[in-house]
């Protein structure tokens, strides 16, 4: 057993809500509160996948007095790659916005897998991911989830929200 209160607890919120809803600007001004409550002597990151980061990098600027860093795009890996290297030392806290456009690209790009193996065995694409599909999904997101919740670094993300539900059954 060990005694917990002692050490350095890391920051992991999210938010959620739907395009303009405030989410970005939400996110960065927790950031600069937490930069000024924790004395963090290194800048925010901001990994971009919409263009929220040159909205608010002049606030995060003012309260913070460094230009935040970061990356746009929309690649898991780019996202694993950017929060290591913040956690190695560049950056004290990441802003990941919006993590949607993170997960979309890891469920189209296992779709466009599965569309092409399709096509080798002289099958049909299909136009959506199934239920079986999920298991190998969640797997390779599980490298994002470890490293959130388990990384000595304060992240900062930010989620759209939808309705986007279906059910459909096929002979297949």
């Amino acid at each position: 057993m060990q005694t917990f209160g002692g050490g350095q607890g890391w920051l992991k919120a999210g938010f959620l809500g739907f395009p303009k809803s405030g989410k970005s600007f939400t996110a960065a001004l927790l950031a600069c509160e937490l930069h000024r409550r924790m004395k963090l002597k290194k800048p925010v990151a901001f990994f971009d996948t919409e263009g929220g980061g040159e909205y608010v990098a002049p606030a995060i600027q003012k309260a913070t007095g460094m230009q935040p860093i970061g990356m746009k795009s929309r690649a898991l890996v780019d996202l694993l790659a950017v929060g290591r290297e913040c956690e190695a030392g560049a950056a004290g806290i990441l802003i990941a916005d919006s993590i949607t456009h993170v997960w979309r690209e890891v469920c189209d790009a296992y779709l466009k897998q599965v569309n092409e193996q399709l096509q080798r065995n002289g099958r049909g694409a299909r136009t959506r991911l199934e239920f079986q599909d999920w298991q190998t999904i969640k797997a390779k997101w599980a490298a994002w989830t470890d490293f959130y919740l388990n990384s000595a670094l304060h992240i900062i993300i930010c989620g759209r929200a939808g309705y986007e539900w279906d059910f459909e059954e096929h002979e297949d």
